[in-house]
């Protein structure tokens, strides 16, 4: 029995034609499966809550990065359970890590081939991630773009350069293993298992998510006339090669105090900022 968990209105209801696909294929092939729309943020990680509990061993994700967020979320029983994912939202980031194909029919294909591997995610405080976790400028790109009707990947695009143009620098205290303090003056600070966000914006392609380590992505604040520049660099996927980014492989980051936090692109509001990797625990259909 396949367990789906689907948000219908992803990708501007792209989700909606794709169940109809999903059916008319595993109704032609005989097999057993059951959708669950979720009807409100958070709705998702409850469903898959229950689904565990009632001895669910296949959940599928049907949306964008949002989805998959919060199923995962949702999940109790790692030993038991091999998740899916069909991307169809606005932003499918973390499948594109994975190599999981936008065709939703190839993405479907994948899950009926029943092959499953461990797949790191990141662990917050009480919150679980797949992609990106950060905080800076991704959190007020995020709420600029959420404030907009219409939201789409030019969208998107758009409000990074606008926040760009007005963004201060977030004053961060970075801690080492050791527990010994660093002060940086910085636009983002991201802990990252996927390569991208915000529809294909490589934040980290060198990023695997089965390598058992976070890529760490720290950018000083910059002056203005090196903005341009630095907006290039991030869309060619070489943020990296900035002066002002520092850049590290580690399992855990941790920053002293409260931030504003955006995991898989879900802002949390005055939250921890201590991240570790989990390996060995997730199985994921890839």
């Amino acid at each position: 029995m396949i367990e789906f968990i689907i948000h219908a209105q992803a990708g501007k209801g792209k989700a909606a034609n794709v169940r109809t696909q999903i059916e008319h294929k595993l109704d032609l092939m005989n097999v057993e499966y059951t959708f669950h729309q979720t009807a409100k943020a958070g709705h998702a990680t409850f469903i898959a809550e229950q689904l565990c509990k009632s001895g669910a061993k296949t959940i599928v994700a049907v949306g964008g990065d949002g989805t998959a967020h919060e199923v995962l979320n949702g999940l109790t029983n790692f030993e038991n359970v091999t998740f899916g994912l069909i991307p169809c939202g606005t932003g499918n980031d973390f499948a594109s890590a994975i190599g999981i194909p936008d065709d939703s029919m190839k993405a479907l294909d994948i899950v009926l081939k029943n092959h499953s591997e461990y797949v790191d995610y990141f662990q917050c405080g009480d919150v679980r991630g797949l992609n990106i976790m950060g905080t800076g400028i991704d959190v007020d790109i995020l709420r600029h773009y959420e404030s907009k009707k219409h939201p789409t990947k030019f969208q998107y695009f758009k409000s990074l350069i606008h926040c760009l143009c007005h963004f201060k620098p977030y004053e961060l205290t970075v801690l080492d293993d050791n527990g010994k303090e660093q002060h940086k003056s910085a636009f983002i600070a991201c802990a990252c298992n996927g390569k991208q966000f915000g529809g294909g914006i490589k934040m980290c392609p060198s990023a695997i998510p089965t390598d058992g380590a976070l890529d760490v992505i720290i950018v000083s604040a910059l002056p203005k006339r090196k903005i341009p520049a630095a907006l290039v660099k991030l869309m060619k996927g070489k943020i990296r090669m900035l002066n002002e980014t520092e850049y590290l492989r580690t399992k855990r980051l941790r920053l002293k105090g409260l931030y504003n936090i955006q995991v898989d692109g879900e802002i949390y509001e005055n939250h921890t900022f201590d991240v570790s990797i989990v390996s060995n625990k997730l199985k994921m259909f890839i």
